[in-house]
């Protein structure tokens, strides 16, 4: 028979404390074991993703084979056509185009179409590097089949203007499905931390250089 063991001068404070460390031990072993493990994300980002998808269809734009260029091209405007002003308070500019093209409005983006004519204005912010390559690099990524040729710089009304003269091929026809070569041309203005590209285009060996000026000429920041 065992001999009973005394506890004596045991302070009741101290088995307090005690008993409520072991117990507050206790809890927290009980809920790390109990917790869910966390699982590494291995997916891709969003922005990831949306950056792939934009180089693999800037990819896909740039490797379409050149449409064979008009014989009888189909894209001359009028000499005697009418224009209207169009006026975009979002992009404070405003810009002459051909009466009676349907009209896009994307934000302060804007664009006037016609068969296979267009005119078209965009903004974005001016480039801490070379202008023209910023410009000739978005057309690339925005154009079928571009092939970029001649970029000169004017001074006209005393601004300075970015020319970038590019082929490409038309968005497929809806009903068709077939595609022209196009001549380009992209006129880049600056103001400020900001610049617009207007770009105007029409099948191949069409002559628009009267209506093309007179639109190039018309372009004000306001």
């Amino acid at each position: 028979m065992c001999g009973r063991t005394r506890i004596t001068n045991m302070n009741p404070i101290k088995i307090r404390w005690t008993t409520r460390a072991v117990f507050i031990t206790g809890v927290a072993a009980l809920m790390l074991s109990c917790a869910p493990a966390v699982r590494e994300n291995k997916s891709p980002s969003v922005s990831h993703s949306n950056s792939m998808q934009a180089l693999s269809r800037a990819s896909a734009l740039s490797l379409e084979t050149a449409a064979p260029a008009e014989s009888n091209p189909p894209g001359d405007i009028p000499d005697k056509q009418a224009f209207v002003r169009y006026t975009s308070r979002r992009g404070h500019y405003a810009v002459d185009a051909p009466e009676g093209w349907s009209r896009t409005i994307a934000g302060a983006s804007v664009e006037f179409r016609d068969k296979y004519d267009g005119e078209s204005v965009r903004l974005m912010l001016a480039p801490r590097g070379s202008l023209s390559a910023n410009a000739v690099a978005s057309i690339q990524r925005g154009s079928h089949a571009a092939h970029v040729g001649r970029i000169t710089t004017t001074r006209a009304g005393g601004r300075s203007q970015t020319l970038i003269f590019f082929v490409s091929n038309s968005d497929a026809n809806p009903v068709t499905g077939k595609r022209v070569r196009l001549d380009n041309e992209a006129v880049v203005y600056l103001r400020g931390n900001r610049a617009a590209m207007l770009t105007l285009w029409a099948p191949s060996g069409s002559d628009n250089t009267d209506q093309w000026n007179r639109i190039v000429s018309s372009f004000r920041w306001l």
